[in-house]
C-alpha cells in the first residue's frame, strides 16, 4: 500500500504540472475564442442584469415547452448557448484552487493505482500496465469529452483539445503508476 500511495503522490505532481504546462501555454487554448477585455465587460454586465442567481443556463431553455414552435425557431435560428454563471467573483489564482486541484490529481491517481492494483495479476508487465491504463483513459476521454459537442451543440474545437490533454494525463499517469503497482503491491 506505501508503495501505491508513493506512486499516487507522484502521479499527481506529475499530473498537476501536465496541466499547467498544458493548459498554461502562452498561446492559449486553440479550441478557445476570447473576447477583449471591453467585450468581456460588456457581456458579463449583461449576464449579470439577465441571470438571476448562479448556475448553468440554457439559452433558449429547452424545457420551456409552452410555445415548441417558437422554441424550435430560436434553437434552429441560433444562436444557442450553455451558459455557466458564477454571480459572485473569485480569484482565480488562490492558493485553495490549486491546493484543490492538486488533491483532485491526488484522487485520479490514487484510483487509477487501485484499478491497477485490483488487476496487477492479468498485468504482469510494465507495458501491459501503462496500455490497460491508457486504454482506460481513452474510454473515459471519450466519454467524457465528446458527449457535449454531440448532445449540447458544443463547438468541437475546445472538447478535442481537452480529449488530448486527458488523454496523455491519462497515459502519464499510467507510466508512473505501473512502476509503483504490480503483483506484488
Amino acid at each position: 500500500m506505501n508503495r501505491l500511495f508513493l506512486g499516487s503522490l507522484l502521479a499527481a505532481l506529475a499530473l498537476f504540472v501536465w496541466g499547467f504546462l498544458f493548459w498554461g501555454q502562452p498561446w492559449g487554448n486553440p479550441g478557445v475564442q476570447n473576447l477583449s477585455l471591453n467585450q468581456s465587460e460588456a457581456v458579463l454586465s449583461t449576464l449579470g442584469d439577465a441571470v438571476p442567481e448562479s448556475g448553468t443556463y440554457f439559452v433558449p431553455d429547452p424545457t420551456d415547452t409552452d410555445n415548441m414552435d417558437r422554441l424550435m425557431e430560436l434553437h434552429e435560428r441560433g444562436p444557442i448557448a450553455m451558459i455557466f454563471v458564477r454571480k459572485e467573483g473569485i480569484n482565480p489564482m488562490a492558493p485553495t484552487v490549486f491546493l484543490l486541484g492538486f488533491l483532485q490529481c491526488l484522487l485520479t491517481a490514487f484510483l487509477i493505482g487501485l484499478v491497477l492494483r485490483a488487476v496487477a495479476a492479468q498485468l504482469p508487465t510494465y507495458r501491459s500496465r501503462v496500455t490497460f491504463a491508457a486504454l482506460i483513459g481513452i474510454a473515459a476521454a471519450v466519454w467524457v469529452n465528446l458527449a457535449d459537442p454531440i448532445w449540447w451543440h458544443h463547438p468541437w474545437a475546445f472538447h478535442l483539445v481537452s480529449f488530448a490533454y486527458d488523454l496523455g494525463a491519462w497515459v502519464l499517469c499510467g507510466a508512473i503508476l505501473a512502476r509503483f503497482v504490480d503483483s506484488r503491491t
